[in-house]
């Protein structure tokens, strides 16, 4: 099932719709395993939008920078609404990805479990070089 759009008005119709063409275009089926890769090493999960605009993820795999705006600027110009509106469509490309390619599957299959053990060995590891 694709992303059906809420019957909420989005307000900020030009910033939404820059932000959600830069998230089509990097869940791209040529794209997505790089994006992939720099969400996971950046330690973010990959369900998680905001972590992902704020470490600029989006615009590694997007020509969005060459726009002269960011992810995360498009994103915080957003009322509350529209926030939540892209949160679900972000959520929806990435099932849409999850469920038509195995690439995405080894990404998104962590658990909440594994990712807090990735975390504690990740911690540990900044501990032991200190």
């Amino acid at each position: 099932m694709g992303f059906q759009q809420a019957a909420i008005k989005i307000e900020r119709e030009k910033e939404f719709e820059e932000l959600k063409s830069a998230i089509v275009r990097a869940l791209a089926t040529e794209k997505v395993e790089k994006f992939l890769k720099r969400v996971y090493s950046a330690g973010c999960r990959v369900r998680n939008l905001e972590p992902i605009l704020a470490n600029g993820i989006l615009e590694k795999a997007d020509a969005l920078a060459k726009s002269g705006t960011t992810a995360q600027k498009l994103y915080e110009s957003l009322t509350v609404c529209d926030q939540a509106q892209m949160r679900e469509f972000y959520l929806s490309k990435v099932e849409e990805r999850r469920s038509c390619g195995r690439n995405i599957r080894k990404f998104t299959a962590i658990t909440e479990e594994d990712e807090s053990e990735i975390w504690r060995k990740r911690n540990l590891n900044a501990l032991s070089r200190t």
